[in-house]
C-alpha cells in the first residue's frame, strides 16, 4: 500500500461515519456503498486539499472523481502534475 493510499484511507476514516473498516476495502470498491453522502464528500475534499496541498476548483467537485480510492489516487496524481 502506497503512502498516498494510506493517507486517503485515513482521510476517509476521519471523514465518513461507517461500520466498514476503510483499511479492508478494495481500492475499486464504490464508496457510495459505504453510505457516503454529500457532507462526507465535502469533508473528504477538504481533507484531500489539506493533506496533498492541492486546490480543488468547482469543476473538481464531481463525485465521479471520488467514488473509489483508486479514482481518488488518479485524481490527485493528475492534479499534482
Amino acid at each position: 500500500m502506497s503512502n498516498m493510499e494510506k493517507a486517503i484511507r485515513k482521510i476517509l476514516k476521519d471523514s465518513v461515519k461507517s461500520n466498514r473498516n476503510f483499511d479492508e476495502i478494495d481500492i475499486s470498491e464504490s464508496l457510495t456503498l459505504m453510505g457516503l453522502n454529500s457532507v462526507d464528500f465535502i469533508k473528504i475534499a477538504v481533507g484531500i486539499e489539506e493533506e496533498f496541498e492541492i486546490k480543488l476548483n468547482d469543476d473538481d467537485l464531481d463525485f465521479d472523481y471520488f467514488n473509489t480510492i483508486e479514482k481518488i489516487i488518479i485524481f490527485i496524481e493528475n492534479k499534482k502534475l
